[in-house]
């Protein structure tokens, strides 16, 4: 359910980048009267979209890996060895976590220059993505796990 929220919010949000560029490139070069506020709403998009995306592609096992010497393992090592590789995952998020909310209270004093929203707010996605992947690798852990305990691969 959660990824398929942010399926939905990361394709939106994509759709409104997309749509504002379009239209600063037509009114700064057809009209001659450009906007101040589509570059930044851009940026704090991508920001959203490139976690929400790294979130979605962890969930659908999407992201590039070298898996030849894991997939030669016998069953229940590669589960044991799988398991590891996800509490070290989840460890290096949690650290994105704990730096995100660091960011956000150091740049929050201030306020983008066209959208006037606080600085902090491009620590979010980092932030909410990264929590949704640990939630994500917790569960996927407590499943091999049980797994493991009951003998399957």
């Amino acid at each position: 359910m959660i990824m398929r929220i942010e399926v939905l919010v990361a394709a939106l949000m994509l759709a409104v980048a997309t749509s504002s560029i379009i239209l600063q490139v037509f009114f700064r070069y057809f009209l001659r009267m450009p906007f101040s506020w589509p570059e930044e709403l851009s940026m704090f998009l991508l920001n959203w979209i490139t976690f929400l995306g790294a979130s979605i592609l962890l969930k659908r096992n999407g992201h590039i890996r070298v898996s030849f010497l894991v997939d030669n393992l016998p069953h229940r090592v590669r589960g044991i060895v799988t398991i590891c590789l996800n509490l070290l995952m989840s460890l290096a998020l949690t650290v994105m976590v704990l730096y995100g909310i660091g960011f956000f209270q150091i740049h929050n004093v201030s306020r983008t220059v066209a959208l006037h929203i606080p600085r902090g707010y491009f620590s979010l996605p980092l932030i909410l993505a990264s929590l949704s992947m640990v939630s994500f690798l917790l569960q996927s852990m407590r499943d091999q796990v049980l797994a493991l305990k009951n003998g399957n691969p």
